[in-house]
Formats: C-alpha cells, sequence, structure tokens
C-alpha cells in the first residue's frame, strides 16, 4: 500500500480498494463488501458494486431477497422471503405484504386469507371464490367463507345445498328459483287449507255472518294468490324461459284447485 503527497502536510491513499485508518503507515484493505472505503473501519463504505450490493446507512448489504454469505455475492432467499438469513423457508426476517401477499408467522412467509401458496412464485395466488382458505390450488379449500350458504366438505371443497346454486365469483349461494316457487305453493296449499278447516260452529254466529267471514277469507286469497303469482313472472330473468312457463302454469292450475274447493265448502255452509 502506498500513500501519495498532494501537499507538504497531507498523504493520501491511492490503491483501489484501500483507505487510511489513520493510525497505519501502509493503507488499509476495504471490506469485500465496498468498492470503495473511507475508514476508520474497512466496512465504512463511499460506493459500492452495484451487481451484488447497494448502499444503506454506509454499508454495501444484499438487495431484498438475497441474504449475506460473508462474500461479495449474496445467496438468495426462500421465494416465499423479502429478507432472511438463510435459504430456507422458516428462515425469513421480513415479509412483502404489498408485492407478495405475505405475512410472518414464526420466521415463515405465509399467505393471507384468500390466497394460497404455489411452489417457486413469490406473489401469493387468488384462491376461488368459493374458498376462505385454500392451498396448492384454487379450488382445494381449507374453509368456507361465513355466511355464505356454503358447507366444507373434504373432497368437494365448498359447495352450495341443494336448494341453492353456485353463481360464478358470487361467494354467496343463490337461491335456486325453483325451490322459491315450491315455496310459494306451500303458502298457498296452507293459507286454504286453514280456511277450508276453520271450524264455523266456533263462532256461534248466524250463518250470514260465517259466510261473510269466508268470503272474506277467500278475497285475502285471492289477492296473496295473485301477489305470488306476479313475483313468479319474474322468473324469466333468471331461469330458462321454458323452466319458467311451467312454473307459473303450476302455481295458477294449483291456486284455481285451490279456490275451487274453497267455494264449494262456502255452497255447502250456505245450504
Amino acid at each position: 500500500m502506498f500513500r501519495m503527497s498532494f501537499n507538504y502536510f497531507e498523504c493520501i491513499c491511492t490503491a483501489p480498494n484501500t483507505f487510511d485508518d489513520g493510525s497505519q503507515l501502509e493503507c488499509e484493505q476495504c471490506d469485500q463488501t465496498c468498492q470503495t472505503c473511507y475508514g476508520p473501519l474497512s466496512s465504512n463504505c463511499l460506493t459500492c458494486n452495484k451487481l451484488y450490493r447497494q448502499s444503506e446507512l454506509s454499508s454495501c448489504v444484499c438487495p431484498p431477497e438475497y441474504y449475506d454469505v460473508g462474500q461479495l455475492e449474496c445467496t438468495k432467499c426462500h421465494y416465499s422471503c423479502y429478507k432472511c438469513f438463510n435459504e430456507k423457508a422458516d428462515g425469513c426476517i421480513v415479509c412483502s405484504l404489498e408485492l407478495s401477499l405475505r405475512i410472518i408467522k414464526g420466521n415463515i412467509c405465509k399467505c393471507i386469507d384468500e390466497y394460497y401458496d404455489e411452489a417457486g412464485i413469490s406473489k401469493c395466488q387468488k384462491c376461488s371464490y368459493r374458498c376462505e382458505k385454500c392451498e396448492n390450488q384454487p379450488d382445494q379449500c381449507l374453509s368456507c367463507p361465513l355466511n355464505s350458504k356454503r358447507s366444507f366438505d373434504p373432497i368437494k371443497g365448498c359447495p352450495c345445498p341443494s336448494e341453492y346454486f353456485d353463481q360464478e365469483d358470487e361467494i354467496n349461494c343463490q337461491k335456486n328459483v325453483i325451490s322459491n316457487a315450491k315455496d310459494v305453493m306451500v303458502r298457498i296449499k296452507l293459507n286454504v287449507s286453514l280456511v277450508i278447516l276453520l271450524p264455523i260452529e266456533r263462532f256461534k254466529l248466524v250463518p250470514v255472518y260465517a259466510n261473510l267471514i269466508i268470503l272474506k277469507q277467500s278475497f285475502q286469497i285471492v289477492e296473496f294468490v295473485g301477489h305470488s303469482v306476479m313475483n313468479v313472472y319474474r322468473i324469466p330473468q333468471i331461469v330458462h324461459h321454458v323452466i319458467a312457463i311451467d312454473i307459473q302454469l303450476e302455481i295458477l292450475a294449483n291456486a284455481l284447485r285451490s279456490n275451487k274447493e274453497h267455494l264449494q265448502v262456502c255452497l255447502n255452509i250456505m245450504e
């Protein structure tokens, strides 16, 4: 190591990658991580070799996703880590939520909910809309979204129950319109049955008043059927028109049958 005097009072180091520690006659070698340095320590870097290192607080450190192994060239971290101390999955120090959608748990960078880890890929992949959590594949569910009507099945994942159907990209199962129509028919039958089985004797009224009660109830049933049928007419917006027509005809036929039975009861009482 040599020094060169630029003036009468000072001698400086001119050899590449050396520095003056202020006490030794000869210039000292910079740390291998530095391209140039200034002392008093060999690791007090001025510049870094940008091919392998980046400058940080007067040091040349490894870039993100690499770690220091005591040489100029850094070694790659596990693909899930943003910063690490070895190449293993449990050697992470920092995760990247913004870039990789990961959070650290016990030195492991795990994917956040609704995302899964695909081997060799830093960024977590999106689970299927059917899953709250998944692994290995989008549809390999570990749990189902809350209040979605879905139930967990270790083989099928998170399917919808029979009275619901799965609509693409909809987390919640959709109510089957055919089941809705059946519900309407059940309500019509129940309402009519309540009137037919109504014991008129309980009212202890003269036949005229009894007839008025039944006639009023009959109008309420017709009004209910009307609303139900109007609701069913919206079905073509959702299902195939042929299925919708079948449902409408079935409800109308059932309503007419029920009303006919009810009118017969009225006539029997009035006799």
